[in-house]
């Protein structure tokens, strides 16, 4: 997992895992993670609450 910050001051994550199963079952987890700062988060507004998660399979990758 990697923690980023965007030039805009907001931040965000990118998780890698080996399959979507996986990726299911370790979303108690990082819920579990988020809670211990979600008090810190800014609100987006409109109901959308303090996170906006997306995910998706990578089409594209490039190793060093």
């Amino acid at each position: 997992m990697a923690l980023i910050k965007a030039a805009d001051g907001s931040y965000f994550s990118v998780g890698e895992w080996d399959t979507v199963d996986h990726m299911a079952r370790a979303r108690p987890h990082m819920i579990a993670n988020l809670d211990k700062f979600r008090h810190t988060l800014q609100e987006h507004g409109g109901g959308l609450g303090v996170t906006d998660a997306v995910s998706g399979e990578a089409i594209f990758e490039v190793s060093g």
